[in-house]
Parts: structure tokens; C-alpha cells; sequence
């Protein structure tokens, strides 16, 4: 009987250590419901790239770095002048034990689910971009962490961290942005835009004991409209005419109008394009090459005539 009870004692002293086969988990407490009875020479397991911290509380009281640790008071010194002062550490003391992992997490991702306005360097007017990329997180203080963030849960998984990191990438993003001069340049600055979030964020999280690294901005787009208004301004410079241009996206509205596709134009649409594309020739001056009426064919092969004095064809050699 007494073994048995010497053993139990000896495994409820035992050993404290934590392992994670999933690699997600940046905090969690030992045990995960309730405290831990700490006796004089127990032992505490901190792997590589772990650090514990002791709670009594609700406050922090000792923390170890790696290492095989047997408790004395010598090495939980608060602890012990905090509850056994006068008992030297020899009842036990109950105390939350919370393992942090410190390794990089790599291969983290964030993005823009919905564009963000982009104000260029010296410009008043903002463009809607969106934008991904990747980092990389690490712990750099785990007593910061645990009071900043990590709050009553009893533990603490690298997804709730990413989508706080992300929301801070968001609120910077604009901010570095705006050292871009104008949208040429924007995919050639890419690595100067990284390096800047990285810098803001560092700021932001460094109260929470957060580092991120090797942030990457893989892509920047503008919107859909502003797309769509560079392409027609692409089209005016090679075209160089508007009504060449308003004549031409006209005919292309026909053409996806009658397609019967999910990208159907609206017939309404298209009648207001032809209906501002007449108003705009006849401000020209251009009208009457709507009204066929206006101008002189040749009987015998059909082609125009240049001018309105014109007698012969400039086609078949006929009179007009």
C-alpha cells in the first residue's frame, strides 16, 4: 500500500512537457482545464524553441527558457515567496503552466477580400486595388504575447494570430501604398511596398510580442472599372479617333447582346450607345454618314463617291 501511494505521489510530481504533432498551436496551458500542483522537484520540460511561463492568478510569476528544469525555489523564486515562504516548498504550489512555441511559421497568407483605395504619391484621386501575398510569424516575447493576447482562452492556434495579423496588414497597406507614384510603376515596386508593410507592421505589433517576417506583396491589380477604363484609354491612343472608338464598342455590344451569354449586354445599354454615338456625329459635323441619302453610289458597282461634285467612278470608271 505504501508503494502504491509513493508512486502516485511520484507521477503526480511528475513531469510537465508539451508536444504538438500538428505544429499549429503558439500557446496552450498544462493542464488545459484548471492548475497545476508544483512540487519541490518536479520537472519541467521546455523543448527548443519553447518558453514557460508560471500563472498564479491571473498574473505572471516565473517564466523558463529551454531546458530540462527540476523546480527548487531557487528557480521559481515568485512562486515560492508568494505562497511557501514560510512552509520552504514543502506543500505544493497550484500555478497554470503555459507553453508557448517560438519557431517561425512560414508560408502564411493574406489578402484584400475587397479592393482597397489606393491614393499615388502627389495625387488627390484614389484608385480601388486589391492585393495578396505571403509572411512568415514568430513569437518574439511570449510574456507580451500572453497579455496582450492571448486573454482567458486556454489556448492559442497560429489561425486566430493570422487573421489578426491580416486585418493589421490591411489598415497599413493604403498606408504604403501611397509611396507609389502612379499605376506604371506599381508591379516594378512591389519589394519596396513589402519592405514598408513589413516596417509599419512592425510597429504596430511590437507591444504584442509579434514578429512577422519576409512579408511578400505577390500581386497588386486595380479594380475591374479602373481595368476596363485603362483598356479604352489603350484603345483611344492606338485608335485616335472617338468616333471610330464609340462606333466600334457600339458594334461590340451587339454582338455580346445577342451571344445569349452570362455577360449579356442590356439591349437598353446598347441603345444608349448608339443614341449618344449619333448625338456626338452630329456634333461633329459628321452626321451625314448616317443617312445614306446624303451621299452618291455608282449604278454600276455600288461604291461611294468621294465628294458630292464627283462625275466619274473612282472604282469602275462609270458616271455617277
Amino acid at each position: 500500500m505504501t508503494q502504491n501511494k509513493n508512486a502516485q505521489t511520484a507521477l503526480f510530481r511528475g513531469i510537465y512537457e508539451f508536444e504538438d504533432p500538428s505544429g499549429t498551436l503558439l500557446a496552450t496551458k498544462i493542464p488545459y482545464v484548471g492548475s497545476a500542483d508544483l512540487y519541490n522537484g518536479t520537472v519541467v520540460v521546455v523543448r527548443p524553441n519553447q518558453h514557460v511561463i508560471f500563472v498564479h492568478k491571473g498574473k505572471i510569476a516565473d517564466d523558463l527558457g529551454p531546458g530540462t528544469h527540476t523546480l527548487r525555489s531557487e528557480n521559481i523564486p515568485v512562486l515560492t515567496r508568494l505562497l511557501n515562504v514560510k512552509l520552504g516548498f514543502k506543500s505544493p504550489i497550484r500555478s497554470e503552466i503555459w507553453f508557448f512555441a517560438r519557431q517561425i511559421m512560414t508560408g502564411r497568407r493574406w489578402g484584400t477580400q475587397a479592393p482597397v483605395l489606393w491614393v499615388p504619391k502627389g495625387k488627390t484621386s484614389a484608385i480601388p486595388v486589391r492585393a495578396f501575398g505571403q509572411f512568415s510569424l514568430r513569437l518574439r516575447d511570449p510574456i507580451q504575447f500572453y497579455t496582450t493576447l492571448v486573454g482567458s482562452r486556454a489556448s492559442f492556434d497560429i489561425t486566430d494570430l493570422e487573421a489578426y495579423v491580416q486585418g493589421q496588414i490591411l489598415e497599413v497597406l493604403p498606408v504604403a501604398l501611397g509611396h507609389v507614384e502612379d499605376i506604371k510603376t506599381l508591379s516594378t515596386r512591389q519589394d519596396d511596398v513589402s519592405k514598408l508593410i513589413e516596417t509599419l507592421l512592425r510597429e504596430k505589433l511590437g507591444p504584442s510580442g509579434i514578429d512577422v517576417l519576409d512579408l511578400q506583396v505577390v500581386s497588386i491589380t486595380p479594380g475591374a472599372e479602373y481595368l476596363r477604363a485603362l483598356e479604352t484609354k489603350a484603345a483611344m491612343e492606338e485608335i485616335g479617333d472617338p468616333k471610330t472608338l464609340l462606333l466600334y464598342q457600339a458594334a461590340q455590344s451587339l454582338r455580346d447582346g445577342g451571344s445569349g451569354g452570362a455577360d449579356q449586354q442590356n439591349p437598353l445599354n446598347t441603345l444608349m450607345s448608339l443614341m449618344l454615338g449619333k448625338h456626338i456625329l452630329q456634333n461633329r459635323g459628321d452626321a451625314s454618314v448616317l443617312d445614306a441619302k446624303t451621299s452618291r453610289f455608282c449604278g454600276s458597282c455600288g461604291t461611294a463617291a468621294a465628294s458630292s461634285d464627283q462625275k466619274f467612278c473612282g472604282a469602275c470608271g462609270g458616271r455617277l
